[in-house]
């Protein structure tokens, strides 16, 4: 055991799940079911207006909310992201890679499992 008493996952590097076909930890699956955990219970934190970029309102339906409309609810991540991306092609770092836009168009399979198995 590892020194908080946790075990590292082993991944099946052809799945991507670990060696018992459950999601590992580090899943975009499992941290978008902890997002949504912790959203759904705590209040907003008020957006920076600065940026020029109006603030977006969180959906009433979260259980339906796909990841890749997750990520566009932040719009000060999307501004921050696209300043990285062109500082690496100024910087002739090469492209920021993009990944097809059906990878991250999926629901929460998780969302309303308890804390206890969320945060294990």
């Amino acid at each position: 055991m590892s020194a908080k008493g946790f075990l590292p996952e082993v991944v099946n590097a052809t799945t991507g799940k670990l060696e018992s076909g459950q999601p590992s930890l580090l899943c975009k699956q499992s941290m978008f079911a902890r997002w949504q955990h912790v959203v759904k219970r705590l209040p907003l934190l008020p957006q920076d207006n600065n940026i020029g970029i109006d603030p977006v309102e969180m959906p009433e339906d979260m259980e339906h909310l796909l990841y890749n409309e997750a990520k566009q609810l932040c719009p000060t991540y999307q501004v921050a992201k696209q300043c990285l991306i062109d500082a690496f092609d100024k910087a002739k770092l090469g492209r920021w890679v993009k990944k097809p836009l059906e990878q991250d168009q999926f629901a929460c399979e998780v969302a309303d499992a308890p804390a206890h198995v969320l945060f294990a």
